[in-house]
């Protein structure tokens, strides 16, 4: 299936589906170890010893490499990846049980989504952090997404994120990093396939505390970015300075290829978002900058037949890939255009 949820995945998802209709939909937030059961994620992955067959039909055991299994409930078995000799599983479980712990102050953790994709390769919990306003209308909801796979390529991620209510648009790494800290723990955390899991608890909770700071620290700077009101030429030097950094300069005549077409075609796509969300807040500098993320993330083209797989790699690249970065600049650039 293009949106990769196979018929050995599940999902589970708090009170809104999924665009592609699958998942189960709950009617209140599970913690972590209810989502396990919910999303189907009660399996367990073993490390078998890897053979390769020759051409006279003889196994030939490959050194220092092995096999991830996933052994389902039902007895059932798949492979999930190939890893080396050192890697370690971290089990669905353990990953729900870090998740919980994450709590503070014997809190509860509310999970957004849970579920697996690619047959069990890749996993993850959505948790829910406290959603605040910019203004009025304007909400936004901080995530944080506990990420693990068993392919031999994905190491076990807390990844933060946040979702504008008001238009879906998805902003990676706006509230980490788009006050400009150097800090680069507030972006996360990682950990490799190693040791223990909960031995490194401490260390994704000082992560998230740094997270939790700088919320506060953006919500300043969103405050101020929804106070600024900004002129039309202001506007579009904005938005033509974010397009050629992001793609290149705009050619000056028409008779250079599409380039230019492709650019006045983005550029006016921008003006009617911000047109659009001006009759709600005003010319304001959150406006523009919001005008610019939501065509980057959702109106610019992806060269993508079939439409469920450009649905895929919208997302991909708007929470793990180039998108995230283009995002997480044009809101540093909006503080700048606004000094």
């Amino acid at each position: 299936m293009a949106h990769e949820i196979t018929s050995t995945d599940g999902l589970v998802l708090n009170q809104v589906p999924a665009w592609h209709g699958l998942g189960t939909v709950v009617a209140s937030a599970p913690t972590p170890t209810e989502a396990l059961e919910l999303a189907g994620l009660n399996w367990t992955v073993e490390s078998s010893p890897l053979y390769a067959l020759t051409e006279d039909g003889q196994r030939v055991v490959v050194e220092k490499h092995r096999a991830n299994i996933r052994q389902n409930p039902d007895g059932s078995k798949s492979v999930l990846g190939v890893v080396g000799e050192n890697w370690k599983a971290f089990q669905n479980s353990e990953l729900a049980a870090f998740a919980e712990a994450l709590a503070e102050n014997d809190d509860r953790v509310h999970v957004e989504s849970a579920g697996s994709i690619r047959g069990g390769k890749k996993v993850w919990f959505l948790v829910r952090g406290e959603s605040f306003s910019v203004r009025a209308d304007d909400v936004m909801v901080p995530y944080m997404c506990l990420s693990n796979g068993f392919d031999g390529m994905t190491a076990v991620r807390m990844t933060p994120t946040s979702v504008r209510v008001v238009c879906s648009n998805t902003l990676h790494a706006v509230i980490p990093d788009g006050i400009g800290s150097a800090n680069k723990e507030t972006a996360g955390f990682t950990t490799s396939h190693t040791g223990n899991l909960m031995s490194r608890l401490d260390e994704a909770k000082r992560a998230l505390r740094l997270y939790s700071h700088a919320i506060e620290s953006s919500r300043e700077a969103m405050d101020k970015l929804a106070a600024d009101e900004w002129t039309s030429e202001r506007i579009q030097r904005f938005l033509l300075e974010s397009y050629e950094l992001d793609f290149g300069k705009i050619p000056e005549s028409p008779t250079q290829g599409s380039g230019r077409l492709k650019a006045m075609s983005a550029i006016g796509s921008m003006l009617e978002r911000f047109e659009r969300e001006e009759q709600i807040a005003g010319a304001t500098a959150w406006n523009a900058f919001n005008a610019y993320s939501g065509w980057l993330q959702n109106d610019r083209s992806i060269r993508v037949a079939d439409a469920d797989a450009r649905e895929d790699r919208r997302v991909g690249l708007n929470l793990f890939g180039k998108n995230a970065e283009r995002t997480s600049a044009a809101f540093q650039r909006a503080i700048r255009f606004g000094a």
